[in-house]
């Protein structure tokens, strides 16, 4: 299965007539993306079974050197720019690539790190770096060679490397593509960073399928998705309920292009949510999916209909369904979800967190850490069993929050908690001080 969903990706990329980028006025063809990953093979040396990290805001040059580092049999880290100096540092001392890959000048703490570690800094924006070319070479890609390194999508906690094998994302991609109904040349919405795992069933389905990605580059593309999916015809969805509920907000009578596929995760889809999707957005295909980075991603899936409305009322939001082929499931006494099979990680790196995943009866088992129930013939999600909560799809400890509250002077005490709906959902801390606090002030101190 890897070598021929290898094969296939190359072979599409290097042939296809048709669009494989689209934002607005920008336009670039597959044929304009080959010749790009050739430029980027000759940058990178020819290497292969190297790690190569990228630290690059979207942009056709980033989408050309990701599928240049998978197809060259090298494994990719996507870091996030967004993401404090310090805790990209940590990243980069965990996942040991040899390259990163920026765009433009990057942080001075970042660049004495990665020479401190030879690590090769590749600047793309650099006109003089994409100027040779070398044609990519046949690599033979063995299933569990580590095909991308992510990190949890939390943005508090210590960053857990989360190892992505050939073998999890040939079957991710191929589990997708069977189950969801998408056409092709589609033109994917990318509204997520590339550093979170959703980037899986956008970026490689969308090639396989000769359709076309239109990013989320500036900030307008973000707090107006639907001026974004109008003017570049998005017809494919993957996204997260909270940027469902805003597209939902702002549509007000603006017709939308025709949804061939709307797919939602990373947070519970509530019924109200459905309801109004379905009957406003009218998408041809609508599907509830649900997974982790660490079962890379999606794990249980559930197409979406109107009677879902009625069926699950008692519950107030979708079931996660039921899993997808190649996944093995159990639940605890406690009613914790563990699952085993192909798409389940080596686990984290350095040896971080061994108690998640075990090894029972010839099976590595992950341990998610989610109370789930069986409902009828599905599965239904029940948040989470720690002090973990997802905000907008991101996950947060809220005892790491609290920790680093501490460390404000004439703070005796912190106690986190959430407050507010699935979509409009935000974190509160109530301090015990000595003194008066600005929320400015606080939140400058958690985002270093």
């Amino acid at each position: 299965m890897v070598e021929a969903f290898h094969e296939d990706l190359r072979n599409t990329i290097r042939v296809s007539p048709h669009t494989a980028y689209r934002h607005y006025e920008e336009i670039h063809s597959y044929s304009d993306m080959w010749k790009m990953i050739r430029h980027f093979n000759h940058a990178i040396g020819g290497r292969s079974r190297c790690r190569i990290a990228t630290l690059c805001a979207k942009s056709f040059k980033t989408y050309c050197a990701i599928f240049a580092t998978i197809l060259t049999g090298n494994t990719w880290v996507p870091l996030s720019p967004l993401t404090p100096p310090d805790r990209t540092v940590r990243m980069l001392e965990i996942a040991e690539p040899t390259v990163l890959i920026v765009h433009g000048s990057i942080d001075p703490i970042i660049a004495s790190h990665a020479r401190k570690l030879g690590i090769e800094v590749i600047d793309i924006a650099d006109p003089d770096t994409l100027l040779g070319s070398l044609d990519l070479a046949s690599v033979d890609v063995r299933p569990d060679d580590f095909a991308m390194i992510y990190f949890t999508s939390g943005t508090t906690g210590m960053p857990k490397g989360v190892p992505v094998t050939q073998d999890s994302l040939a079957l991710n991609v191929a589990n997708i593509l069977s189950l969801v109904a998408i056409g092709q040349k589609e033109v994917f919405a990318d509204y997520h960073d590339l550093s979170f795992v959703i980037s899986v069933p956008i970026l490689f389905p969308c090639a396989m399928m000769q359709g076309a990605i239109s990013p989320a580059v500036h900030e307008r593309d973000q707090l107006m998705p639907v001026a974004h999916m109008v003017r570049n015809q998005v017809s494919t969805l993957i996204t997260v309920p909270s940027t469902i509920v805003r597209i939902l907000k702002i549509l007000r009578g603006t017709k939308l292009p025709d949804l061939n596929v709307l797919i939602s995760c990373g947070e519970p889809l509530h019924l109200d949510v459905l309801e109004s999707s379905l009957n406003t957005l009218c998408p041809r295909n609508m599907y509830n999916f649900y997974g982790s980075t660490e079962v890379g991603p999606w794990t249980f899936h559930h197409p979406c209909s109107l009677s879902d409305i009625e069926r699950f009322r008692e519950f107030g939001y979708l079931p996660i369904g039921k899993p997808i082929e190649g996944n093995e499931i159990r639940l605890t006494d406690e009613d914790e979800l563990v699952v085993a099979g192909r798409q389940v990680s080596p686990g984290y790196l350095m040896g971080v967190g061994a108690g998640q995943f075990v090894e029972e009866n010839d099976k590595r088992w992950y341990y998610t850490g989610d109370k789930v129930s069986l409902y009828q013939d599905v599965y239904i999600c029940k948040g989470r069993l720690d002090s973990q909560v997802k905000v907008s799809g991101q996950r947060v400890e809220l005892l790491d929050v609290e920790s680093h509250l501490r460390y404000l002077d004439g703070v005796e005490g912190a106690v986190c908690l959430t407050r507010g709906s699935d979509e409009t959902r935000h974190i509160v801390a109530i301090l015990l001080s000595s003194r008066d606090f600005s929320t400015t002030e606080v939140r400058d101190h958690l985002a270093k």
